[in-house]
């Protein structure tokens, strides 16, 4: 009984003023969500006021903008191109207005619509973690310090919407009051009805959007990592000095994490920076440079320096993932760099990282990792979490002059490893081992020798020189070589020294190549055998009989 028909005539006269404003500004098209944002509430107003006379004209603008957005910020795998999950979810909610009331109101939608618009769900997919929940990358802003980010809200409206059962493994509330208005009841009752399937995803990539995802289960206790290696090439703004940096996940735990930041408080700049990033420096000198604060007077801000990626490989078997890349951050100091991560399987990651010195100058170089760990000597570091699992990071180098320096902030932490050097090729690899509760050995009863001795049972068979360390079981070998004997009769040379993974089974030894381009291998056999000579790429295997 208060709303009268002359409040009545006020929103409709203050709705079509809105509109013709949002109208105006909004013909130039701009990236990022605030045009974004713009069009949609173009589209709810000429979408509920049909009567407006301009209402086709906004109708028709505003689906235009927003097709030019889907065309042009979602990118190919589906992940929107600012890169974090925080605007990633925003612009769901931004399409998912217009999707339902062009449903309510019988309106066309661009076919753009249907195919990027599903694509945005399946991109979540494979980014989600095997706890339900998704990694925190770049400005993602929702809970200050976080380390993760939530899933169920999301996933519920593409329950909702596709009723696809994969959607729904990662439901556990109900939908957010936020878009509970634009849901009947028969919609509502599809999220209770949609059975729940756990995705058969393993290790894959978002591609466009520069994300690869290792993973070797959907149980809480698989161990699971992300590789940031994307830059936005229109709109960086929201890029942190992550370049090459991991997130890793195991036992329930953020064992290598990002945080959360919030642009109004001071210590922005210092989160959206490569101190709070798992990531490898040269001098301190961090990934994010040049900084631009926002005129505003919101506190967000931007690099405007930051490092170009190249994905060098990139593969995944059943056994083990390899990726490799480099980035041109350290270029103006003459020095290159590239990282590669490999994933074995059973539970454990290597991460090496090369830095090419051309100058010969004394440089330090630096390995950071997240957490609050405890040194155990200058190779180890230990870290336990309050379900009593564990993460131990073991430096391979062990002959490396290096030490452990360690920082703490807002109950957040890192670890940084330092090793000073005016060689001219330094790598610096680092053993990842998570551990669930009471474990003490690594995954799949491997082993690791820092001084590079390979075992008597192995050693019979294979002898591949004196490697700085060696990984193995009972039938396989992790080593960094150029040159493998088998069965004592057989010689294996590389062009150049490279990771390889051997796997003895049946009296053959399978040689994997894990390397970031192509070597020339020669194979000299049994007396009396020709030599044999070719090239083999990433991921290539030769096999050596023992006849």
């Amino acid at each position: 009984p208060e709303y009268s028909s002359a409040d009545q005539v006020e929103t409709m006269r203050t709705m079509v003023h809105t509109a013709v404003q949002l109208a105006e500004r909004g013909k130039k098209v701009r990236h990022g969500n605030h045009h974004t944002r713009g069009m949609v509430a173009l589209f709810e107003i000429a979408a509920s006021y049909r009567e407006y006379i301009q209402s086709d004209e906004w109708l028709k603008l505003a689906i235009d903008g927003l097709t030019w957005h889907l065309e042009n910020e979602i990118n190919a795998d589906g992940f929107q191109f600012e890169r974090t999950i925080h605007y990633h979810k925003s612009d769901i909610e931004n399409y998912m207005r217009v999707w339902q009331l062009a449903r309510r109101g019988n309106i066309e939608l661009p076919d753009v619509f249907t195919v990027q618009f599903r694509k945005m769900f399946d991109a979540l997919l494979i980014l989600a973690q095997p706890d339900r929940k998704l990694p925190v990358l770049q400005d993602d802003t929702d809970a200050l310090h976080s380390e993760v980010n939530a899933m169920s809200g999301v996933m519920a409206l593409g329950t909702i919407l596709y009723q696809d059962g994969r959607y729904a493994h990662f439901v556990d509330a109900g939908v957010s009051p936020l878009f509970y208005w634009l849901l009947n009841e028969a919609e509502l009752n599809t999220l209770r009805s949609t059975t729940p399937t756990e995705p058969n995803m393993g290790s894959t990539a978002l591609e466009s959007t520069g994300y690869y995802v290792m993973r070797n289960g959907w149980d809480i206790n698989n161990e699971y990592m992300v590789i940031s290696a994307g830059l936005s090439d229109s709109k960086p703004d929201h890029q942190h000095g992550d370049m090459l940096g991991v997130v890793a996940y195991a036992d329930g735990n953020e064992i290598l994490p990002n945080y959360q930041v919030k642009y109004n408080k001071p210590d922005y700049i210092f989160w959206k920076n490569s101190w709070t990033k798992n990531v490898a420096l040269v001098d301190s000198v961090l990934l994010g440079r040049e900084w631009k604060g926002n005129s505003g007077g919101s506190g967000f801000g931007k690099w405007l320096d930051l490092p170009q990626p190249t994905v060098l490989e990139n593969w995944n078997h059943s056994d083990l993932d390899y990726f490799a890349g480099s980035h041109d951050g350290y270029d103006h100091m003459g020095i290159g760099y590239e990282r590669e991560v490999v994933f074995v399987k059973a539970g454990f990651w290597i991460v090496r990282d090369h830095f090419t010195n051309e100058s010969r100058r004394k440089h330090t170089y630096q390995q950071v990792w997240q957490g609050l760990y405890e040194t155990i000597d200058n190779t180890l570091i230990h870290r336990e979490f309050n379900n009593g699992s564990q993460v131990d990071i073991l430096n391979l180098e062990a002959q490396m002059d290096q030490s452990w320096v360690h920082g703490r902030f807002a109950e957040r932490g890192n670890a940084v490893r330092v090793h000073e050097s005016d060689e001219d090729d330094i790598v610096l690899t680092a053993l990842i081992i998570p551990k669930s509760k009471n474990e003490s050995r690594l995954p799949g009863n491997w082993e690791v020798h820092k001084d590079g001795k390979v075992p008597d049972h192995l050693w019979e068979l294979v002898n591949s020189g004196s490697p700085d360390w060696v990984m193995y079981n009972s039938d396989q070998l992790l080593l960094v070589t150029s040159r493998i004997e088998f069965n004592g009769n057989q010689v294996l040379e590389l062009s150049e020294k490279a990771l390889v993974h051997l796997v003895l089974a049946q009296g053959q030894l399978q040689v994997r190549f894990l390397s970031t381009g192509t070597i020339t291998i020669k194979h000299q056999g049994p007396a009396g055998r020709t030599p044999l000579s070719k090239t083999v790429g990433s991921g290539d295997t030769y096999t050596l009989t023992s006849d």
